[in-house]
């Protein structure tokens, strides 16, 4: 028997959001604002993909993320991609001191 549970959309929306917000260091983002307007540059979509990836294993690339760059076509992207089964991956510490690390390097280059 498969215990699997796959994420809603809307529990895909919130990780997003979580992800958007550590990268942006923003607490408020609109699910239908873009990615560039947030603030965003390339190193970040860089970051951007890593921890998507890692979050919710699944390949995403740099033109994908080019061409959705709102958190709502991002969900969509997502779910077609995986055929609605969506699975959201806890990131471990070490990663999460890695992410940290990154970026307070990005902060130091504005």
């Amino acid at each position: 028997m498969n215990n699997t549970v796959y994420a809603t959309i809307e529990a895909t929306e919130i990780e997003l959001l979580k992800i958007w917000r550590q990268l942006l260091n923003r607490e408020v983002i609109d699910t239908t604002s873009n990615f560039f307007t947030l603030g965003c540059h390339s190193l970040l979509l860089v970051q951007a993909i890593e921890m998507i990836e890692n979050k919710f294993n699944i390949r995403l690339s740099f033109e994908t993320l080019l061409e959705n760059l709102t958190i709502k076509d991002l969900v969509t992207v997502l779910h077609r991609e995986s055929n609605g089964k969506v699975l959201i991956h806890e990131t471990s510490n070490d990663n999460k001191k890695i992410l940290n690390l990154l970026s307070d390097l990005d902060s130091l280059e504005d």
